[in-house]
């Protein structure tokens, strides 16, 4: 899959209820709950590396992204400017 929407938002903003809509019209998203919640092997490794990297490192993002369409809230909607060069077609969404 390859990311279609890049959630620019800050958490508490309506991502939630985005991500539901964004998941009900077939664009699985990935957001907080998905580091949180889940056992994504590597996750959290990935976003603590990506904190303490200078701002414009690229990134390997089809590693965290692969089974999502869409991205939303924490911790991706903080580096959504170097989400947008790895997926230039992709539209953003900020809420």
């Amino acid at each position: 899959m390859s990311i279609e929407v890049i959630g620019a938002g800050y958490g508490r903003t309506g991502t939630m209820s985005t991500k539901a809509a964004l998941d009900i019209h077939g664009l699985p998203c990935y957001h907080m709950d998905e580091v949180v919640k889940r056992t994504n092997k590597g996750h959290i490794e990935f976003w603590s590396n990506v904190a303490e990297a200078p701002a414009g490192t690229q990134r390997d993002w089809p590693q965290v992204f692969s089974e999502y369409k869409a991205t939303m809230d924490f911790p991706s909607s903080c580096v959504w400017r170097e989400q947008i060069l790895a997926y230039p077609e992709a539209k953003v969404l900020l809420t």
